[in-house]
């Protein structure tokens, strides 16, 4: 039966019924089935191949009479409304139909209304734009339209596309209430952010309010690609991310200024230029989580942050993207005194290199690092190791986690000189190494894994420390071997670590793939 003919109609009778019992699930209770469906629609939105195949709640809808009628009273399964603007749909086909069934099948529930668009949008015009989008937007107060997300992922019509779109929504827009939902993506790949197109008039000054009257937006969440807004149509922010961003120091200054519930701020491919860089630092109060990938094809280009005052920032993610080294990007300590987890990727350099040494981050418990080494090829020698440089620089160190890949990476870990870190979090390859390597390098290790599967303790006994050092007259390093000798001899826990879930970079709008929740 055709998808369009299964979401039109709410009987079940339409189906036959049940097949013979053959397997176990015929006969779990409808709670059970629930719970199915609702894992199997988040596994199918998950797959890089969900925007060409039909959408799993009018699959499992059209499996059998039983089936439907079970898919059919579980609200939860219909609350993400996917239009198949990649199928070859009949000219039959309603969007309109197609739309308001999923939000009745919702029932109370705020629904999430995903427009990914294809290459080559058949009717898209009279689809989307003169249908679904303006229903939508004049609707969402009634209808607790949660969540809009429009994406195009083709380059050759984006920017055309975009202004279209956005024409749509200024029609669309009126002033007895504005847009009520709390997450609204528009992402159109391919574009640089100085040529994107404008949410307002393309002359209107960035910060300023030039139109009359200019729509505001009550969104909360809000994701960009290709697309250039002003600031104080979102006055109600806090949470924000924008692709492929070359902002100048002026465009981030108002956008803390106008953004002050500002909470979570994700940069994917940012940029700022030297020369607009000034005297003084930008304050946000609100800001807790900071995410930047940076953009190394510009040379001029000011990585470092020291002109940001977060003093409530607790997360700090930052990736090189391969070509920065971690001095390059903290040259100077943020000013950020309640950072409690620094998570740094794809950095060129070690993390322990010399110029490190004064980064001082005296409220950091957790560390993560994914494609960044301890420390150089050719480790210290134990005897140049400073624990007190190291608990000067992460005094409040509890964690540490790695996806160490190679068996010497493995070894900077263990020598990396901090007594309080009391979990580290492996890749099973780390893990690995782990265990079949320490013993050959002069680490005594031994494991109780307590049926616990990849977790487990490790105990470790490190012989770096010379009863030469632990009695020299040399204060200084008598005190240091003996905060040695006692840390050494410890014990840690290991925990399993999966990199993939651990960052707020890893969505990548050019990826097939639909988006993700932000956070």
């Amino acid at each position: 039966m055709p998808p369009s003919n299964l979401i039109t109609t709410d009987s079940a009778t339409i189906l036959p019924e049940n097949p013979p019992p053959s397997t176990s699930i015929y006969v779990l209770a409808n709670e059970i089935l629930i719970e199915i469906f609702k894992k199997g629609a988040e596994a199918w939105a998950l797959s890089k191949n969900a925007q060409s195949t039909v959408p799993f709640p009018i699959l499992v809808s059209g499996v059998c009479s039983h089936w439907r009628a079970v898919a059919l009273d579980a609200p939860e399964l219909w609350k993400t409304i996917y239009l198949p603007l990649n199928l070859e749909i009949a000219s039959t086909w309603d969007p309109y139909i197609w739309v308001s069934t999923w939000i009745r099948r919702a029932k109370t529930i705020p629904v999430t209304v995903v427009l990914d668009i294809p290459a080559d949008p058949p009717h898209f015009e009279e689809i989307c734009l003169s249908q679904v989008i303006p229903f939508i937007l004049k609707a969402s107060p009634a209808v607790s339209v949660r969540r809009l997300d429009i994406h195009y992922q083709q380059e050759q019509l984006a920017s055309v596309l975009g202004e279209v779109i956005l024409q749509t929504f200024q029609a669309s827009f009126d002033q007895q209430h504005c847009l009520t939902f709390e997450q609204l993506s528009l992402c159109f790949s391919g574009i640089s952010f100085r040529k994107s197109v404008t949410l307002t008039d393309s002359n209107c000054p960035w910060g300023q309010s030039v139109v009359d009257p200019m729509p505001v937006f009550c969104v909360s969440k809000l994701r960009l690609q290709g697309i250039v807004v002003n600031p104080l149509q979102f006055p109600n922010l806090t949470s924000l991310t924008i692709f492929n961003l070359v902002a100048t120091y002026k465009d981030i200054q108002v956008l803390f200024a106008t953004s002050p519930n500002l909470t979570h701020l994700t940069l994917r491919g940012f940029s700022i230029p030297r020369s607009s860089l000034t005297v003084g630092n930008i304050c946000l109060q609100s800001l807790q989580t900071l995410a930047i990938r940076f953009n190394t094809t510009r040379p001029n280009s000011a990585y470092p942050l020291s002109y940001l005052h977060l003093p409530n920032l607790k997360y700090l993610e930052l990736d090189g993207n391969l070509e920065l080294s971690v001095s390059q990007v903290l040259c100077e300590s943020l000013l950020a005194n309640q950072l409690e987890i620094l998570a740094l990727s794809n950095f060129e350099h070690s993390f322990r290199s010399p110029t490190t040494s004064s980064y001082t981050f005296h409220s950091v418990k957790h560390i993560r690092l994914i494609n960044v080494r301890l420390s150089e090829c050719m480790s210290p020698s134990p005897t140049s190791m400073s624990v007190q440089t190291s608990l000067l620089n992460w005094p409040a160190l509890q964690t540490l986690a790695t996806n160490a890949t190679l068996a010497r990476d493995v070894i900077d870990l263990l020598n990396f000189p901090h007594p309080h870190i009391q979990t580290v979090y492996l890749t099973p390859a780390a893990q690995h190494h782990l265990t079949h390597n320490t013993g050959r390098n002069g680490h005594h290790l031994t494991r109780n894994t307590e049926g616990n599967g990849g977790k487990g303790t490790f105990y470790l006994k490190f012989p770096l420390v010379s009863e030469r050092h632990m009695c020299c007259s040399d204060v200084k390093k008598r005190d240091e071997a003996n905060i040695a000798a006692s840390s050494y001899n410890k014990r840690f826990n290991i925990e399993d670590f999966d990199p993939t879930i651990h960052s707020c970079l890893l969505e990548d709008p050019e990826e097939p793939g639909f988006l993700n929740e932000m956070i």
